[in-house]
């Protein structure tokens, strides 16, 4: 007697499920690298030759992706997805072909599947979207670490479909923006709807990520297998490619609402690229390809500007150039184009060989959500906002930038951009002397604190209120800096508050009578790098100072 054909369960909620997944646009969609990478990990961490992500639709399942297999996907009856899914948790079938459920599965009968586990797509509603399964053509089974690990890249898959959902919620963003093209009122409330939208979105985004990126860092402190590095490094590139996308929205929002401001200071040029040599050149060894950074010895170390939309600057060119080069190399050069002894002209080329820019293409590089490659089948991925935002700070800048391109053998971008430089006070001594300013209202105190030093200082300068102590800081530069806080006209507090705004690394040590948590704390507060309390002693002196130094270097 025939035993009667068995059907897979289907989900109480899979009207709400099969609208979930609809709302993601996968299904039929083409193959993405991220989901290929996915399944090849699965594949060689649980050891079996095929590796798949299939989403179930309401009469068949769909491959995203496939790894080592062109079998077609089966009807949802006869399907193993179709099990994860209205179970919503990891199966492991060791031979199908003993196994009644399946006994009607084309890859059953054909003898390609008779090993299966699929861990489930859930998102973060609940809902099961498909599976991430492993197949063999022999009985087989897995290890309680290959089947954490399944389950783990299948989290994966979700946070990778997430990022998509984004991208194209972008898409759909700049569509609403041209609607409302006819006038240019409603173009300006539009970018003000999307603006907002797009922070919105991005914060929404944003939460998750820290609970991710926290996570990451937890297994990074834990003991790993190879397997589980590589596996680790790919989910930490994804998470920066999100947190990246994320920023870009919210300068973007910034941008288009006029809130986007800059905050200049005083910093040194010089470690701005030192720090892209070292952040790059790991990038370029992993990668084989040569990476030069150079820089004029004669290039000032303390100019005044933005130091952090700079680096932002030079970062997207960077990053820009080394995702469109496959091989070759990718440099850097910085010249000086200075005229005037208080002025300093960067002139910054990103030079790369990678693929080059089509000439029709360029008018439309830095304008917001352009893609040289806007096709669905682009092989490199991005938002299409970096350049048009770093194009804005540039000039916001009062700088220029432009790009010149071989289409097929590389690109050639150039940024000019000005700096303010501190001038120096005739009097300032060469670099690698000591010098000392004494800040000091009580003029025992003051002589007496200079004679301490006297031995171990090149040049000591004494003032008696805060108000004159900011104006020599202005002045002139010093190696320490020796703050009273009780004094007239400005007290310590707000001399060093000032100071802080033009001056981030000089050593501010507080020498005072208040010796009270509150006192010590606020002297912190305000930017004072250490604190002493008087009476003192020149050992006790000597020792801050020496410590103080260390930590500054």
């Amino acid at each position: 007697m025939k035993l009667p054909k068995v059907k897979a369960p289907v989900p109480i909620d899979e009207k709400e499920r099969i609208n979930e997944l609809l709302e993601y646009k996968v299904l039929g969609s083409a193959p993405e690298e991220i989901f290929d990478n996915i399944t090849f990990l699965a594949a060689q961490i649980c050891e079996t030759p095929v590796a798949l992500i299939s989403f179930l639709a309401t009469e068949r399942c769909f491959f995203k992706s496939r790894y080592n297999t062109d079998g077609e996907p089966a009807e949802r009856d006869v399907a193993f997805c179709s099990y994860v899914v209205a179970y919503n948790k990891t199966m492991i079938v060791q031979d199908a072909a003993k196994d009644l459920r399946f006994e009607e599965n084309p890859g059953v009968i054909s003898g390609d599947i008779r090993f299966y586990a699929g861990a489930p797509l859930t998102t973060k509603t609940g809902r099961v979207l498909g599976s991430l399964c492993v197949i063999d053509k022999k009985p087989n089974n897995l290890s309680l670490r290959q089947k954490a690990t399944l389950e783990n890249l299948a989290r994966h898959v979700i946070l990778c479909l997430e990022l998509r959902r984004s991208s194209m919620l972008l898409d759909e963003a700049n569509d609403l923006k041209n609607l409302f093209y006819a006038n240019a009122e409603a173009e300006r409330q539009t970018s003000l709807m999307k603006s907002q939208f797009l922070a919105n979105m991005s914060h929404e985004i944003r939460t998750p990520i820290h609970g991710v990126v926290g996570c990451l860092e937890l297994m990074r402190a834990t003991p790993l297998s190879k397997e589980q590095e590589q596996l680790l490094g790919i989910m930490e590139e994804s998470v920066n490619g999100i947190a990246r996308l994320t920023n870009d929205v919210l300068d973007l929002a910034k941008i288009e609402t006029e809130q986007l401001t800059l905050e200049p200071i005083e910093f040194d040029p010089n470690k701005v690229f030192r720090t892209i040599q070292k952040k790059y050149q790991m990038v370029a060894t992993q990668r084989n390809l040569d990476f030069t950074v150079t820089v004029p010895s004669s290039m000032p170390n303390r100019v005044v500007g933005d130091v952090v939309r700079f680096d932002e600057v030079i970062g997207n060119l960077v990053n820009n150039a080394f995702k469109f080069t496959e091989h070759g190399s990718v440099s850097v050069v910085v010249a000086d184009q200075s005229s005037k002894n208080n002025e300093l002209v960067l002139f910054i080329q990103i030079t790369d060989t990678g693929v080059g820019i089509p000439s029709e293409k360029l008018s439309k590089l830095f304008k917001p959500f352009s893609q040289i490659d806007d096709s669905h089948k682009r092989k490199h991925g991005g938002s299409g906002l970096s350049l048009s935002i770093t194009k804005f700070l540039v000039e916001k800048m009062n700088g220029t930038i432009g790009v010149k391109s071989d289409y097929g053998k590389g690109s050639q971008f150039w940024v000019i951009v000005p700096f303010a430089v501190r001038e120096r006070h005739a009097t300032q001594l060469n670099r690698g002397q000591m010098t000392a300013l004494i800040v000091e209202d009580n003029e025992i105190n003051r002589k007496v604190l200079c004679k301490q030093i006297s031995k171990d200082f090149d040049y000591i300068q004494c003032v008696d209120n805060g108000l004159l102590a900011v104006e020599a800081c202005k002045q002139s530069e010093f190696t320490v800096i020796f703050m009273d806080c009780q004094m007239p006209i400005m007290d310590g507090y707000e001399a060093t508050t000032q100071i802080r705004r033009f001056n981030q690394w000089t050593p501010i040590i507080a020498i005072s009578a208040n010796n009270i948590k509150t006192d010590v704390d606020r002297c912190f507060q305000v930017g004072m790098t250490a604190y002493l309390s008087k009476p003192v002693k020149r050992t006790d002196i000597l020792k801050c100072v020496k410590s103080c130094l260390n930590r500054e270097c």
